[in-house]
């Protein structure tokens, strides 16, 4: 891991169950490693971003302002 991981996030709303949450996040420049325990959908509004998924070989996913985003849990 490299860079400083001070992300804030804001949640703007959370169901009732729990089971599903809106807001915002953001981070620092740095490469960082995330495991997701639950499914993550992210619209990218400012910035640029280089995924990278361990274990798969190839160029990496570049996500550009715009551009939605689905990480599954696991």
């Amino acid at each position: 891991m490299e860079g400083t991981r001070d992300a804030t996030c804001l949640f703007a709303s959370i169901s009732r169950d729990r089971g599903a949450a809106g807001g915002f996040w953001g981070c620092a420049v740095g490469t960082y490693r995330f495991e997701f325990d639950y499914d993550e959908f992210a619209y990218l509004i400012e910035g640029r971003v280089e995924i990278t998924q361990a274990g798969v070989e190839g160029p990496p996913l570049v996500w550009e302002p715009g551009d939605m985003i689905h990480f599954p849990q696991g």
